[in-house]
């Protein structure tokens, strides 16, 4: 069931990953709250490689160009398998993907810290 602001108009397939969104009346799109039975299953590598190239994209749009974001992407390049270019990266990637497992969505409870420098 969903929440009236965001009744379901149509479904949405996004090409060659095979995920379901909805639009929704607000304009956005949502993802599909219950799993698809065709819907991958990632396994922590990849896991890595989605969060890599869903920073990159993001780095790629924004105007800005944080140095601090550049930094972070050319870290976790990969030099090898679970070989990331400074190898603190792939250390702190493994103990995310442990906070995330363990936390799970109320992770997104804790506020954001506000960054260190300006």
């Amino acid at each position: 069931m969903t929440p009236d602001h965001l009744s379901i108009r149509r479904r949405y397939r996004v090409t060659g990953i095979g995920i379901t969104y909805r639009a929704a009346k607000c304009g956005q799109y949502c993802a599909v709250t219950e799993p698809a039975d065709d819907e991958p299953m990632l396994t922590v590598d990849q896991g890595y490689l989605a969060a890599y190239y869903f920073i990159r994209q993001f780095y790629e749009r924004d105007g800005r160009k944080p140095e601090s974001m550049f930094s972070l992407l050319s870290w976790m390049e990969l030099d090898g398998p679970r070989l990331s270019s400074d190898p603190a990266q792939w250390f702190d990637w493994m103990n995310s993907v442990s906070h995330a497992l363990e936390r799970g969505e109320a992770g997104f409870a804790d506020p954001l810290p506000q960054p260190l420098s300006k």
